[in-house]
């Protein structure tokens, strides 16, 4: 729904001599989506104002995170991969350690690059059957540290449970590239989101409508645009 307001009696016209009533100064604002009918009497708008949607600037930063996973276990009945006997949680959790002081070789601002081993327990042969998941890369600074997982069991117990991930946390660097806002549309216009940040208003005067027409209004709502205008009535 529009946001309607009336600025009192600023008559466009005067009483006559038939004495009709003044024409009020009316406000119509959309910020989203919806549709206004032109009132009986009503050939233009005083001023159209539209603008599209703001968009985001690019941004960069190091934050704290889950970064990945070094070593995991799941379940598989195919017959894929190489056989490797019974995976031990010593046996992965000694995989999953080394894997990470590899990547602590440096704590500088840099670029780690790791393939996950998997193992993956075969109900149907009751062995185990190992692969390199595939390359992972993140850009990281300081000193990777072991996160959620069995990172401390080294029994021998064989692991036959799905979804054990060994996973390791680190600071890691995050960006993102400018955005454009969303477009808005009204009255025939068109009216282009901000790139990367505010989008830029434009004006237009004396718009003709024609009484009793309904028009849509389409302002890119989900990022700040809007249609106002003003007529008489």
């Amino acid at each position: 729904m529009p946001t309607l307001t009336s600025r009192g009696a600023a008559s466009a016209r005067g009483f006559g001599l038939l004495g009709a009533a003044p024409l009020n100064l009316q406000t119509a604002t959309f910020t989203s989506p919806g549709s206004w009918t032109a009132p009986a009497g009503v050939t233009n708008l005083i001023v159209l104002t539209g603008a599209g949607g703001n968009g985001d600037p690019a941004s960069e930063f190091w934050a704290p995170n889950q970064i990945g996973y070094v070593a995991a276990a799941g379940t598989f009945s195919g017959s894929a991969g190489t056989v490797d006997g019974f995976t031990t949680y010593e046996y992965a959790t000694n995989e999953a350690r080394a894997v990470l002081a590899g990547l602590n070789s440096s704590t500088a601002d840099r670029t780690i690059v790791w393939a996950p081993s998997i193992y993956y327990w075969n109900p149907i042969t009751s062995k185990y059957y190992t692969q390199g998941g595939d390359f992972q890369s993140r850009r990281v600074r300081g000193t990777m540290t072991a996160s959620s997982g069995p990172w401390d069991n080294t029994s021998q117990t064989i692991i036959r449970s799905y979804g054990t991930e060994w996973y390791f946390n680190g600071e890691a660097y995050f960006s993102s590239p400018e955005t454009t806002g969303g477009t808005s549309f009204a009255f025939g216009n068109t009216y282009p989101g901000g790139v990367g940040g505010a989008a830029t208003p434009i004006t237009t005067t004396n718009v003709a409508v024609t009484p009793g027409q309904t028009y849509t209004m389409s302002p890119a709502a989900d990022s700040g645009g809007y249609i106002t205008f003003q007529y008489y009535a």
